[in-house]
């Protein structure tokens, strides 16, 4: 007989699975991994002999050469590879969400405000100097404004291509 857990507690375990992690949101996963940190910083704490001495070991590996007795020595260096364990997901999450964010940049899925742009559909002659207006009338102001083109294919007529200006 199977026993079924609770739909809250079925996603938490969910979660703790290595694809779970995988697909949470960036501020899930930070908040997994600072707590993390925060725990491993405590509970060693109890062995090295202060929280101090227990976050520097865990921050700054070059502190290890500072360590006195045993205990430091001992779980001190165990405290070292978590932390540089700990440090590196946090650089591998930060960096697949960067790339997450460069690539919904260049695919056009990045959502826009309601509110303070201008949007264009269609491709029309005059494309381009309509968009050197606009570009030329808050640049006077010193002001920004997000222009979007919703541009189809271009037909087979057309030689002329538009450049976007950001």
């Amino acid at each position: 007989m199977r026993l079924r857990l609770p739909l809250r507690m079925r996603r938490a375990a969910r979660f703790l699975t290595p694809d779970g992690f995988a697909l949470a949101r960036l501020r899930v996963q930070l908040t997994a991994i600072f707590s993390t940190s925060a725990v491993l910083i405590l509970a060693s704490s109890l062995f090295i002999g202060s929280v101090s001495q227990s976050y520097r070991l865990y921050s700054d590996p070059s502190s290890y050469a500072d360590a006195e007795g045993f205990r430091q020595l001992f779980f001190g260096f165990f405290q070292v590879g978590f932390g540089l364990i700990l440090f590196s997901f946090i650089i591998s999450v930060l960096s697949a969400a960067l790339e997450q964010l460069i690539e919904r940049i260049r695919g056009g899925t990045r959502p826009c405000s309601n509110r303070g742009h201008v949007l264009i559909g269609n491709r029309i002659r005059k494309l381009t100097l309509i968009l050197d207006e606009i570009n030329e009338r808050y640049s006077r102001r010193s002001l920004e404004l997000d222009v979007m083109l919703l541009l189809g294919r271009p037909r087979r007529r057309s030689k002329r291509s538009v450049t976007v200006w950001t």
